[in-house]
C-alpha cells in the first residue's frame, strides 16, 4: 500500500456557522441594500425562522444594525460608478478616433505620400 494514497481521502471541513450567524449575514446584506432593519428581521421570520433566533443575530450584529444606512449615505459607490462610466465612455470615443484616423491613414496612404 503506498503512503501517499491516503491523504487523497482527507477531506478539510470548515465549520458550520449558527443559526444566528447565518441570519446576521443575511440581515447586514438586507441593511447594505437600504432595507429597514424591522422589514429584514420580518422577512426572516415569515421564512421560518423564530423570532428569538432573529433578535439573538441581531445583538450578535452589535450597535451599528440598529442604523442602517440610507442609499443617500452609502458612501462612495455611487460616485465610483459614474465616474467608471465617464471613463469607459471616454475610452471608447478615444479608441474610435483613433481608429477613424488610422482607417483614413490607410485608404489614402499614396495620395498622402
Amino acid at each position: 500500500m503506498s503512503l501517499n494514497g491516503g491523504w487523497r481521502r482527507i477531506k478539510i471541513v470548515e465549520p458550520k456557522p449558527s443559526r444566528a450567524q447565518e441570519i446576521s449575514g443575511g440581515i447586514k446584506n438586507a441593511l447594505d441594500r437600504g432595507e429597514p432593519l424591522e422589514k429584514a428581521k420580518q422577512s426572516f421570520i415569515s421564512s421560518g425562522y423564530t423570532p428569538e433566533e432573529v433578535q439573538e443575530a441581531v445583538q450578535l450584529m452589535g450597535p451599528q444594525s440598529a442604523k442602517p444606512l440610507n442609499p443617500d449615505q452609502s458612501g462612495t459607490a455611487a460616485p465610483a460608478k459614474k465616474s467608471s462610466k465617464k471613463i469607459i465612455i471616454i475610452t471608447a470615443i478615444t479608441i474610435t478616433v483613433i481608429l477613424v484616423a488610422a482607417l483614413a491613414i490607410g485608404l489614402f496612404w499614396d495620395r498622402i505620400f
